[in-house]
Formats: structure tokens, sequence, C-alpha cells
């Protein structure tokens, strides 16, 4: 999936197909949940240490909870993906 990914945002940026707030878009709604997701996983890997403040684990989740709210989540930019594909935008009447 990821090769996919990546070959479809390379084709977008080697033919201008994309607006760059769409990539922007796109790559924030799958980097945080990537992120979220593998986040999730890693108190259950670490057990019981995986909560304690000494292996970070729980501030990078924090973290990357912020950027998610901060940077727009992920309906936000999927919102933004389907303006631009589309044409319509889902924000005004």
């Amino acid at each position: 999936m990821t090769d996919d990914l990546q070959e479809g945002i390379g084709d977008a940026l080697s033919t201008d197909y994309f607006p760059t707030d769409t990539l922007a878009g796109l790559a924030k709604l799958h980097n945080t949940s990537k992120a979220r997701a593998v986040l999730a996983e890693a108190p259950d890997l670490l057990g019981g240490i995986g909560i304690l403040l000494d292996f970070h684990v729980m501030r990078h989740m924090a973290d990357v909870e912020a950027v998610h709210t901060f940077e727009g989540t992920e309906t936000m930019q999927a919102l933004i993906v389907g303006r631009d594909l589309t044409g319509i935008s889902a924000f005004t009447h």
C-alpha cells in the first residue's frame, strides 16, 4: 500500500495534477493516521513499561494527537482533498 501511495503521489507531483494543498492534505491524512495506528500498538508491544514516561511512548502519543488535531483531523483533510478532486466544496452551502 505504501508503494502505491508513493507512486501515486510521485505521479501527481510529476504531472502537476493536484494542487499543493491537496498533496499536503493527502500527506497529513496518511501520516497522522499511520502514526496514530503505530502509537496505539506501542504500549501493547512494550507491556507495562509502555506507559512509563521513561520510554516516551505516551509523550509521543500526546504529540501525535496534538498534531492530528492542530493540522486538521482526517475528516477535514478528506474534505479538502475531495473538494480539490471534485470541485465541489463541502464547506459552503
